[in-house]
């Protein structure tokens, strides 16, 4: 097996990303010189694929990306070539259990053309006011007096974030109808937790799955370090986390690599690209 038989997928966020968000320097040329040597390489994200463009702006992404955990997969260029969507009930459910426990939920709404907009009612307290005002340039935000209006669209995800005593018995109601849920700490605000809803269908391990089926590729390789990639990191022949990673993703793991903070993933893929050998 040669190293273009290798398919590498990355989570993003605390894992491929620095603290602060950002792609360093080194790791971006890194990646556009192995890119242009032919190297199989993208992300997984629980990031919009706008988001995860953005950030990644300058690297070119040969394969489509993973986005929303999963619910989309999305070329390069912005084109949508998945999405999974919820249908009408699951929707009606989310929103009635959300606005009950005094949630701030936020509907993504994804048109067949990749357009986005993210629904939300008013804020009912200081920190959701807070917390859409961090977000004020977000073009996508409409706030409606109505959620329940979303409910015909084509909703991908609806998500929440809270406390885990909050938010645990709303991942276990969903889980129960049906819906798929990726539930998992937010690195940048320790103690609040994001239920992110959706297709059950959709998922960073099915999109991982059908991407090394669309590549050929004989080995794939996963790197993450939070709960909502251990579906993807199951699926995979090589399981790698970070420095940062949860016991979680730990116990599956294959290696600790390093510190996401000092470039770990793509040091790591460097260090075998460079080798130029065949892979046992």
């Amino acid at each position: 097996m040669t190293r273009e038989d290798v398919l590498y997928i990355s989570d993003m966020d605390g894992t491929l990303l620095r603290g602060d968000a950002t792609l360093s320097p080194a790791s971006r040329e890194k990646l556009k010189r192995m890119l242009g040597e032919g190297l199989r390489f993208t992300v997984a994200t629980a990031r919009s694929h706008h988001s995860a463009l953005q950030i990644l702006e300058g690297v070119p992404l040969n394969l489509p990306l993973i986005a929303n955990n999963g619910l989309t997969l999305v070329a390069p260029d912005g084109h949508v070539i998945d999405r999974a969507l919820l249908t009408p009930r699951e929707s009606r459910l989310m929103i009635e259990a959300y606005l009950e426990a005094g949630l701030l939920p936020l509907a993504m709404v994804m048109e067949a053309d990749g357009s986005q907009r993210v629904y939300h009612p008013p804020a009912r307290d200081e920190y959701q006011r807070q917390y859409l005002a961090g977000r004020s340039s977000d073009p996508r935000l409409r706030e409606t007096g109505d959620l329940y209006e979303v409910v015909e669209m084509p909703v991908v995800s609806i998500n929440a974030k809270q406390t885990f005593a909050i938010m645990n018995p709303l991942c276990e109601k969903f889980r129960q109808a049906g819906i798929g849920c990726h539930f998992s700490e937010d690195i940048y605000t320790p103690g609040l937790w994001w239920l992110e809803t959706g297709n059950a269908a959709g998922s960073k391990a099915a999109r991982a799955l059908q991407l090394k089926e669309l590549t050929g590729a004989k080995r794939l390789v996963c790197f993450g370090d939070n709960l909502n990639d251990l579906s993807m990191m199951e699926a995979a022949d090589v399981a790698l986390t970070v420095d940062e990673g949860k016991a979680q993703v730990k116990a599956l793991a294959k290696g600790v690599i390093g510190s996401h903070e000092r470039d770990a993933v793509v040091r790591y893929i460097e260090k075998l690209w460079d080798e130029k050998e065949s892979l046992s």
